[in-house]
């Protein structure tokens, strides 16, 4: 699991992780009431140094940092706690040791005793006693070292005295003996050091005895300790809060095991883990609003509300099943789901009614046999001859054809069904459906019969474009998996609020041995989000005459709207006139009719103005040209001057994206993201009525305009991919070694230095970030850095097109990509594309090469010199070619662009 999936999991679950923060908060809150509380009470004690001691022994202790540890350990000794112990009745010294601690007070000569007891007054006592016993023995120990010191030392004296006199009477013996002087004089000097030897005791028995009758000692209590009053155990806040974090802990964990241990598939990334079908739609599950009011409608079948998602919803699914077909002829489809009540029925009705609604002549059969549902959604009343009908008119037809025909061939052959006995139409023109008829006793056996072949045999032999299944659950029923044999192509549909991975896998593994080809999956009932649902543009459509887009001009512009009627209200006019003038009409089919509104002319001259989008958005647009071909190019602020040239040829609707150039700024940059841009897009093509268009994207608009064109191929009649972002995230083969910062020109930065000291990027903020830009960002990217001069198209009039405004629009935009991979879909797209990359530009050819290997239907143009800005710094290729290839899919032939061969020279280091 990645890291976005670890997210989610914590997200869906986070009522269990705020279920085990506030349990285990809540308990740790009451078992600390319930504790007995307990007090604490210090005293302080304070090392004292007299001088006259031994200042050099005490110095080295104090200096090895023992002393104050030595002295605090010797307050909880045992003798300490043992004398302690004896003075109260109940009062063990093992509980004294757990209640008593000692702690030494760094960079002092201080250290604490601290008791805890539930009595905070004789905590107290308990304190000042241990300090008080402390000193006392101590006192006791000097006294008995310092009785002992003098007894020795008096012992000392009383011997040298005895040696001094032995010395004295050996000197007077040798005085009158002759040739005794060296004798006399050994024995004067050993006088001599017994004498003072004897001064050295004297000396020091009194200093000992001095130092007895001061009462000299090391320790005194510095603080007395005093009853607390408040409690120190159980600290409840601290308490809570850890409580509070293990149960987050705790619940953190749950949330990973029970996503680690869920039986269900809850998300389309867990799908794509478990099986490789795509995803062709997401139906959302929606709040029946206003149920008194839909009582009785059909709510589940036709979508109630206009502006519901699941419309592009549908719409999306049968695109996509358009774009398959392009690739594998395709008429019929069965419907299957794991288990009951997984909507399948709903999706088969809604499926059959889209595809009819684009034009295609559809037939709904409804194959469930034992709870059959499209009679009642489609509120065909009364008793109704159906499939169950049809198969038992073939099986009597065949029994007696098989009696007259020798061959079993020539029966199937000349048997004809008459299939309007059996199908009945609908509200809808191209679509019909086949009810279940009068139900079996035993569908397996009806469905598995010579009969149910000569139907379909019948079905496929009529003039019904698309034939749509809809069948039992697939599990625990042999119904569907005896139509898997029979039908070729299967729809999958998968409630995502409680299908189980074991019924994935053995729906993957049936249908395997069957090998039909899986078209793919709809993930139904997914929980709505508004920010997941991708189309924020389909309140433009003329429903209404509240919904509907509408053309909002600048302040300065008003003046001229009230003399002259803009093109952009022309179109709202007509938009609404085409909504109002259509009676008895449902919402639903005015917006599927909208598909087939004719191209509308873009009128005479430059038109400009604002597109409000349905989310308060404004998109800045310009038209330019009035050609029977319509042109759609991102980015105006950027291209719309520099590209005026193809107007002569086609008309040019340019626009800015939301949050760039002259379109309004995003507050909220959770707009921000490619879908976004690909709706804005479709907003512009409906505004503007164009039913079929060419593209032209550049730079990561290019991506833009591809995946749009892979969302709406019938909308796009070519599209043109300049220096464009890569198909895919990753990285890119490129052993060029260029240097981009060779292409700076050093005048323009000395220049952009001397606007910088004149405090430009103040007083001028839009001249100095213009003259940045063009010096040090767009020079990088070019291979031609001159063609700047060339530059018509000024984007930085708007504070959008700023440093700082698009490093924040790139980062979200990053952001919201993710890693993204679009050749599975590129690879679908028929539409004609011709890619143009510079050879020196930044990006990789390889990422250029790559679109071109993916699209079936491409061309690489390869421009030697230039780099991200073809139409700047090769305009006499870019342009013509740009023509040409529009030119030739217009008219349908085979017309290569122009070719230009590069030959890339290898690079020497250095």
């Amino acid at each position: 699991m990645g890291t976005g999936q670890h997210v989610r999991a914590l997200l869906k679950r986070w009522k269990l992780i705020l279920l085990c923060t506030l349990v285990l908060g809540s308990g740790a809150y009451l078992g600390s009431e319930l504790i007995v509380p307990r007090y604490q009470a210090t005293a302080i004690i304070e090392i004292m140094t007299h001088p006259e001691h031994s200042s050099m022994d005490i110095n080295t202790v104090l200096a090895s940092g023992q002393l104050v540890q030595t002295q605090a350990q010797l307050a909880i000794s045992l003798p300490v706690l043992r004398e302690v112990a004896s003075h109260y009745p109940d009062m063990t010294i093992e509980r004294l040791a757990t209640d008593i601690s000692v702690n030494p007070k760094a960079g002092t000569q201080l250290f604490s005793i601290d008791v805890l007891d539930q009595d905070p007054w004789r905590a107290a006592a308990l304190a000042n006693d241990v300090a008080t016993t402390l000193i006392k023995q101590q006192i006791e120990l000097i006294q008995q070292n310092k009785s002992i010191s003098q007894k020795q030392i008096q012992q000392d004296i009383k011997q040298t005295r005895q040696q001094i006199d032995v010395t004295e009477k050996q000197r007077s013996r040798l005085q009158g003996t002759p040739k005794s002087d060296f004798d006399v004089r050994a024995l004067d000097a050993k006088a001599e050091d017994l004498h003072l030897h004897y001064n050295q005791l004297q000396l020091l028995l009194t200093q000992l005895e001095l130092a007895e009758a001061q009462g000299n000692t090391l320790l005194r209590i510095a603080q007395s300790a005093q009853p607390a009053t408040s409690p120190v155990q159980p600290d409840i806040t601290v308490n809570t809060a850890l409580g509070s974090l293990l149960g987050l802990l705790v619940g953190l964990l749950l949330a990973q095991l029970f996503e680690l241990l869920d039986p269900r598939i809850r998300s389309e990334e867990a799908l794509m883990r478990l099986v490789d079908w795509p995803v062709l739609a997401t139906i959302w599950r929606e709040k029946q609003k206003n149920s008194k009011k839909h009582a009785g409608k059909n709510n589940e079948l036709l979508l109630p509300e206009e502006h519901s998602a699941n419309i592009e919803a549908y719409r999306l699914l049968r695109t996509n099943i358009s774009l398959i077909q392009t690739h594998k002829p395709l008429r019929s489809i069965l419907l299957i789901s794991a288990t009951p009540q997984d909507g399948k029925s709903t999706v088969a009705a809604n499926l059959a009614i889209f595809i009819a609604k684009a034009g295609k002549k559809t037939l709904l059969i409804d194959a469930d046999l034992r709870r059959p549902t499209q009679t009642r959604k489609f509120q065909l009343t009364g008793e109704r001859k159906g499939l169950s009908s049809a198969i038992q008119y073939c099986s009597q037809e065949y029994l007696i054809a098989s009696s007259t025909r020798p061959t079993h061939e020539q029966v199937r052959t000349n048997l004809s069904l008459p299939l309007t006995d059996y199908v009945y139409t609908t509200d809808i023109p191209a679509l019909s459906i086949m009810p279940a008829g009068p139900l079996p006793a035993n569908p397996p056996d009806v469905l598995d019969s010579q009969a149910m072949n000569l139907v379909l045999a019948n079905l496929e032999a009529s003039d019904f474009e698309m034939i749509i299944f809809d069948t039992p659950p697939l599990h625990g029923l042999a119904d569907t998996t005896i139509l898997l044999a029979k039908v070729d192509s299967v729809l999958i549909v998968l409630d995502i609020t409680k299908t189980h991975k074991k019924n994935l896998k053995r729906m993957q593994t049936l249908l395997e041995q069957y090998g039909n080809q899986i078209l793919g999956c709809v993930i139904n009932k997914q929980k709505y989000n508004p920010k997941e649902v991708p189309y924020s543009y389909y309140r433009n459509q003329p429903v209404t005459k509240d919904d509907r887009s509408t053309s909002v001009l600048p302040e300065q512009e008003k003046a001229d709207t009230k003399r002259k009627k803009s093109y952009a209200e022309v179109i709202v006019t007509t938009n609404t006139s085409r909504a109002a003038g259509v009676k008895g009409v449902t919402a639903d089919k005015q917006i599927a009719e909208q598909d087939t509104l004719p191209v509308m002319a873009t009128g005479d001259q430059q038109q400009e103005g604002y597109l409000t989008l349905e989310d308060g958005i404004h998109l800045y647009y310009k038209v330019i040209g009035n050609r029977p071909e319509t042109l759609i190019i991102p980015a105006a602020s950027w291209l719309a001057a520099d590209l005026e040239a193809l107007a002569k040829e086609y008309t040019l609707i340019f626009y800015d994206q939301r949050g760039r150039g002259r379109s309004a700024a995003l507050i909220d940059t959770s707009k921000i993201g490619m879908q976004h841009d690909v709706s804005d897009l479709e907003a512009i093509r409906r505004h503007f009525k164009v039913t079929t268009c060419s593209l032209l994207g550049w730079s990561y608009l290019g991506g833009t305009t591809a995946l749009y064109s892979m969302q709406h191929p019938k909308r796009v009649q070519c599209l043109i991919l300049v220096a464009p972002m890569a198909v895919r995230y990753g990285e890119y083969a490129d052993d060029r070694q260029l240097d981009p910062d060779k292409r700076l020109d050093p005048k323009a930065i000395q220049r952009l230095k001397e606007m910088l000291d004149a405090g430009m990027d103040k007083k001028e903020p839009g001249t100095y970030n213009r003259e940045y830009i063009k010096a040090t960002r767009l020079p990088r990217q070019m291979g031609k850095p001159a063609a700047l001069a060339q530059m018509k198209s000024d984007p930085w009039v708007s504070s959008n097109e700023w440093p700082e405004a698009l490093s924040n629009y790139f980062d979200q935009f990053a952001a919201s990509m993710g890693e993204w991979d679009w050749r599975s879909m590129a690879t679908t797209l028929e539409v004609p594309t011709l890619i143009i990359h510079g050879a020196e530009d930044l990006l990789p050819l390889a990422a250029s090469k790559e679109w071109a290997e993916t699209l079936p239907n491409s061309q690489l143009l390869i421009i030697p010199g230039v780099g991200h800005y073809p139409w700047l710094e090769s305009p006499e290729i870019f342009l013509p070619a740009i023509a040409n290839f529009i030119r030739a899919t217009s008219s349908q032939k085979v017309v290569p662009v122009q070719k230009v061969a590069i030959q890339q020279r290898r690079r020497s280091k250095g």
